[in-house]
């Protein structure tokens, strides 16, 4: 269950608290991971990875912050992230720069650099395929490995 207060106002206000986001700005668009454990809010030019943490709101009343260790801020990406998927625990997006990136423990990689604006359609698991589309309805996909995601994200973290 997510905290009372209006959601976007309270992440904003966890990541001010935690020093990393000082000017007020509105969130453009907010990923959850399909564990709902990870969440990337995407602001105008900056995007914030925040871990939530769902025991830290279970059964306790909110303080006057909110509930301030419900997340953890897990990385932040000075892209304007246009759209995004979670696959596991690293986070894939197209920027306005018209890259496909993907956030994996605190590092930014470059999957491709893409020759036209492209939109993440989602990944699908079985395939080992992320599809993008265009606004001509032109359909590309990637071919990407899970297994090789989840053994970088064990690198970065040094598991």
């Amino acid at each position: 269950p997510l905290p009372k207060i209006p959601f976007f106002i309270y992440i904003i206000r966890i990541i001010q608290l935690k020093k990393l986001y000082i000017k007020k700005t509105e969130p453009c668009q907010v990923y959850w991971s399909d564990n709902g454990e990870l969440v990337c809010i995407a602001t105008e030019d900056e995007a914030f990875m925040l871990r939530y943490n769902a025991d830290a709101v279970e059964g306790t009343p909110p303080d006057e912050d909110g509930f301030e260790e419900a997340f953890d801020v897990v990385g932040e990406v000075a892209d304007k992230v246009m759209t995004g998927v979670w696959v596991g625990d690293c986070f894939i997006y197209t920027n306005s720069e018209n890259r496909l990136n993907y956030h994996v423990g605190g590092e930014i990689v470059t999957i491709s650099h893409l020759d036209r604006t492209q939109y993440i359609l989602g990944y699908i698991a079985k395939d080992s395929k992320l599809y993008l589309g265009d606004k001509d309805l032109n359909v590309t996909s990637f071919a990407l490995k899970t297994a090789v995601l989840e053994y970088q994200t064990a690198v970065m973290r040094q598991d």
